[in-house]
């Protein structure tokens, strides 16, 4: 059995083709998310990865977004069964690991 790491991405930016992308982003019928607006400016997703934080994945994500000058992202992921945990935020420069 594969241990599965639940990651909470929130999302905040006031240029809409960022969050337009991200939507798009996460439609993905290979990414399995929920989504939920906070407010205009913020959108939180729900989704799992392979036993950590899917940097790949989130690489990708901060790749293809329209206005990197525009975003700020958090990312929390927890894998319970091994009491792991990590943060990431990413900005213009992209994700950063805060421990």
């Amino acid at each position: 059995m594969a241990n599965v790491c639940n990651n909470t991405l929130k999302v905040y930016s006031d240029n809409e083709k960022n969050l337009d992308y991200v939507c798009k982003f996460f439609d993905n019928p290979n990414i399995n998310s929920i989504r939920e607006w906070v407010d205009n400016n913020e959108i939180e997703f729900y989704f799992d990865s392979k036993w950590i934080f899917p940097e790949e994945l989130m690489n990708k994500l901060y790749e293809g977004l329209p206005d990197k000058s525009d975003i700020d992202m958090t990312c929390l992921s927890v894998e319970q069964i091994n009491l792991y945990c990590e943060f990431h935020t990413c900005d213009e420069e992209g994700w950063h690991s805060i421990r």
